[in-house]
């Protein structure tokens, strides 16, 4: 939180990208396309306010009951909108804390089974 200034930190280690979220009121993600958005499940833990596209991998995550704006990528005025929006919004997004550390949890059981199946199948690199 800078004073209502909007920070560009370019590329940054991954052990930063928690800290520098939790610093956010809001977190925004503008693409045309995303397949398995980790950084938008890594904002909805840190109780943040989401603006994000509507496109299919983040629909797809907002949809498993999480509260975000979601804008049309390819509508300028809408962006601007959404945005404001989540930005004028003081509450912060607790359920979305509790979910997103679901998410995250389920997602590593999954991984790990999916792990030890290829290790019966003797597809794992070890």
């Amino acid at each position: 939180r800078s004073g209502g200034r909007i920070r560009v930190k370019g590329r940054v280690q991954n052990q930063q990208i928690v800290q520098l979220i939790r610093m956010c009121r809001v977190f925004c993600l503008p693409s045309y396309y995303e397949g398995s958005p980790k950084a938008l499940i890594e904002a909805l833990a840190s109780g943040c306010g989401i603006c994000v596209s509507d496109v299919i991998g983040n629909r797809e995550i907002i949809d498993l009951g999480f509260s975000a704006k979601m804008f049309d990528p390819t509508d300028s005025a809408d962006v601007i909108k959404k945005l404001s929006d989540c930005l004028e919004s003081e509450k912060l997004q607790s359920e979305n804390i509790v979910l997103a550390q679901q998410l995250f949890e389920l997602e590593s059981q999954v991984g790990i089974e999916r792990l030890k199946l290829w290790e019966l199948a003797g597809l794992a690199q070890g």
